[in-house]
């Protein structure tokens, strides 16, 4: 990525490739491709809570830069213009007290910041200004974002999300009656199974 798609003279990843992914989304516009963009307004991850912010991930860097974020801080950046690629396995190594910042990214990461100001002071001729680093936690939590009771009980092959009909690979209570769950029936329907006399 750091020679746009190419190695050794040979083109890996295609130009118009590398230009999409460079290209903020319609929805983001510090998001393209999979790729997080040095752009602002920037729409974070959703985890805890999506916030839409005036900075840019990558800040005091050049605009070209961008990074492939992976999950626990196993991060690729890649700034073009300075020839850089830096690639890192930061696992647990954000003591940013924000929880999305320690998945994945942020624009308030205490180790980016750390990162990119020690970076920047190792480029003298470039002129990057330091960031300061200001603590933040993110109270806003919006389950919804992640978590979708649907999908779970369609594992189990209820709600909407089952699936239909059931098959050969079906869920493990999709033919249950109405009302029985593992080992329980609940009277929920007339068609719940009840236990006749004693």
């Amino acid at each position: 990525m750091s020679s746009n798609g190419q190695w050794n003279g040979r083109r890996i990843v295609s130009d118009a490739y590398i230009s999409q992914l460079r290209t903020p989304s319609e929805a983001n516009t510090c998001y393209g491709f999979l790729f997080w963009l040095n752009r602002t307004p920037c729409i974070g991850p959703s985890f805890p809570s999506q916030q839409t912010l005036d900075a840019p991930l990558l800040a005091g860097m050049p605009d070209d830069a961008y990074a492939m974020v992976g999950f626990l801080q196993q991060n690729n950046f890649i700034i073009p213009s300075l020839g850089i690629q830096v690639t890192w396995n930061g696992v647990l190594g954000d003591v940013s007290p924000d929880l999305s910042t320690v998945l994945s990214a942020s624009t308030n990461s205490e180790l980016y910041t750390n990162f990119f100001n020690a970076l920047a002071e190792a480029l003298p001729g470039e002129d990057l200004p330091a960031q300061p680093y200001e603590p933040s936690f993110n109270t806003n939590i919006n389950v919804d974002s992640f978590y979708d009771p649907n999908i779970l009980l369609g594992t189990l092959g209820l709600g909407p999300d089952a699936p239909h009909p059931p098959g050969p690979v079906s869920p493990p209570v999709s033919d249950a009656p109405p009302g029985c769950l593992v080992f329980a029936c609940l009277p929920v329907s007339p068609d719940t199974p009840r236990r006749v006399g004693d």
